[in-house]
């Protein structure tokens, strides 16, 4: 019972000294933030918000919405660096998502997200999907016309 009160303070501890980095206005680490954010809050409007203007054109919000998957409310997302590559900037981020099941039995894992943002200055947005938005579905193939009946 002592064990199990001295991890609850130790958790209790960590997310006290634990503090949200801060990035720079307009930023495109900022924009990543803004983003994970909205997604972990389930705020589907303000994470699509982000995406670039061909993006959204090309697949309207509501035909989006059968692609959310979990929020990553039990998540830590922390910066692991940008870079360019011609015209766009690849933001990585490293992603340990927790599951707890009881005082003894939590599972965590670690993965690298990959973002692809355009723009700069200020006005940075999202070039592909990311999760959990993954573009429009293809649209159903039409009926094929009935095979008239031979002779």
């Amino acid at each position: 019972m002592l064990l199990l009160g001295l991890l609850m303070l130790a958790a209790a501890i960590a997310a006290i000294v634990e503090r949200e980095a801060e990035f720079p206005r307009g930023s495109a680490e900022a924009l990543v933030q803004e983003y994970e954010l909205a997604v972990a809050a389930g705020d589907w409007d303000a994470a699509y918000a982000l995406l670039s203007d061909e993006l959204q054109q090309a697949c309207p919000l509501e035909d989006n919405l059968p692609f959310r998957d979990r929020s990553s409310a039990d998540a830590r997302v922390t910066l692991q660096g940008t870079e360019m590559v011609g015209d766009t900037l690849i933001v990585t981020v490293r992603v340990t998502e927790s599951e707890f099941e009881g005082p003894f039995a939590a599972n965590q894992w670690t993965h690298e997200r990959r973002y692809r943002l355009v723009g700069g200055d200020g006005a940075w947005r999202f070039s592909e999907y990311p999760r959990p938005f993954y573009g429009c579905p293809d649209p159903p193939a039409p009926p094929e016309a009935p095979v008239p009946p031979q002779p």
